[in-house]
């Protein structure tokens, strides 16, 4: 189920909450896991609440990832991440991780 609330196609990445992802998209994914598993109908809130904890908990790992060990936009910008039409897999082009430290304790020593 991770797979597919990962998924491009299905959510993207600038959906900011679970709540915010259409009814319809729900019921895609829902479809998707009934092709894959025989459910019942009474398992797909417990089924869409999982995948809801699944893309929280993404969402959060590529914050942490991406994001907080940065401390401005500035860096941030310098390491971006190139997400591809559609696709599901991120590219990250970074300097090597010597300037990263030395930036970091540059910017503990003020």
């Amino acid at each position: 189920m991770g797979t597919l609330v990962r998924s491009q196609h299905n959510v993207p990445i600038q959906v900011q909450d679970w709540n915010h992802v259409s009814e319809d998209v729900k019921e895609k994914i829902w479809a998707l896991v009934l092709e894959k598993y025989e459910l019942e109908e009474t398992c797909k809130n417990y089924i869409l609440q999982c995948c809801g904890n699944l893309f929280r908990s993404y969402r959060s790992k590529m914050k942490a990832k991406y994001y907080n060990p940065y401390n401005t936009d500035e860096e941030r910008l310098c390491y971006q991440m190139m997400i591809g039409g559609g696709s599901s897999t991120f590219g990250v082009h970074r300097r090597p991780r010597i300037s990263q430290t030395k930036t970091r304790q540059i910017g503990q020593n003020k």
